[in-house]
């Protein structure tokens, strides 16, 4: 009898290593997928020679905004554009991702640039600067 008990919880132990592990892998794998999901819905275009283009629809948050910058900040770099168009189509912008947005928008628009919106979330927000 006290093999066949030390068998079971045996099994059972590696059941629950198994499980877990299962879990564990699954999560890094979404995490991974949310990631790259990120990645591919902050598309930079380059319109022209010297233009980039950087269209952002649907739902815009701090963790997105962040992406989204570095990408275009990278591909300003890559290919020497001068000239970044940020075409914002969102519903809402949060205080701190529009915060973030102009901040962005400035640095880039320097030190002869424009910074323009038609966003009122963004105007009321660059009001404030």
């Amino acid at each position: 009898m006290d093999d066949t008990w030390a068998a079971n919880l045996l099994l059972d132990k590696l059941g629950l290593f198994t499980a877990e592990v299962h879990q564990q892998v699954r999560e890094e794998m979404i995490e991974q997928q949310q990631r790259e999901l990120l990645e591919l819905s902050t598309p930079v275009v380059k319109l022209w020679e010297g233009i980039l283009a950087l269209p952002l629809i649907g739902t815009l948050d701090s963790a997105r905004t962040q992406t989204v910058m570095e990408n275009l900040l990278q591909k300003i770099v890559e290919t020497g554009c001068e000239t970044a168009i940020i075409d914002i189509t969102v519903p809402t912008v949060d205080t701190v991702t529009a915060q973030h947005l102009l901040k962005t928008g400035w640095a880039l628009a320097e030190p002869s640039g424009s910074l323009t919106s038609s966003s009122s979330a963004l105007k009321s927000e660059s009001e404030r600067e």
